[in-house]
Order: structure tokens, then C-alpha cells, then sequence
């Protein structure tokens, strides 16, 4: 499922009170992320983040930022974070530098 339709299938999941909430908790409106789910937006690393915690994993941060935050972190585990191999809160996988 494309990242469009996933998190538009989200937003319609939790309704118009649970987007203002999830809103509230990532920092940013209801609008901006009518405009990710849409495509007409891409998450900021860090609303990716915040998506991610504020959604229980429910979005994945791989999906919002496939291009920063590689899919196999995503294929590995069941719900974010809860198993071993699971992502953590440090940010964006990089390769070391030379």
C-alpha cells in the first residue's frame, strides 16, 4: 500500500476528533496532514518521527521517509519498537562518514 493511501486509511480510522488529537500530539494542524495524506506534502524527518510515536506505529516512519529511514527497518517487526529490531527514537539510519 503506498504511503498516500495508508495514512489517508489512518486518518479515516481514528475520525475528526482523533486527527485534531493526533495533531496536537506531533505539532502540527490537521490540514498539513490532510496534505501528507494526500501526497501533496512529505513529512519533515521529525513530524515522521513524532507520526510514528503519535500513531503507536500504526504509520510507519519508513513509509513516510523511505529515502531517510530504509524500508527493512520497517520489515523486520510487528508493531514499532516492541520487538527486538524495532526502531528507536535516534533519528535517521546514516552511513558513516569517510
Amino acid at each position: 500500500m503506498d504511503l498516500a493511501r495508508h495514512m489517508r486509511q489512518h486518518m479515516r480510522e481514528i475520525g475528526v476528533a482523533g486527527r485534531a488529537r493526533l495533531a496536537a500530539r506531533c505539532g502540527t494542524t490537521v490540514g498539513y496532514l490532510s496534505q501528507i495524506a494526500g501526497g501533496h506534502r512529505r513529512a519533515g524527518v521529525p513530524l515522521a518521527l513524532r507520526l510514528e510515536r503519535g500513531t503507536a506505529g500504526a504509520v510507519c516512519r519508513c513509509r513516510l521517509r523511505p529515502d531517510v529511514f530504509p524500508p527493512a527497518e520497517c520489515a523486520d517487526t510487528g508493531r514499532h519498537g516492541e520487538q527486538p529490531g524495532g526502531h528507536d527514537d535516534t533519528g535517521p539510519t546514516r552511513p558513516e562518514a569517510r
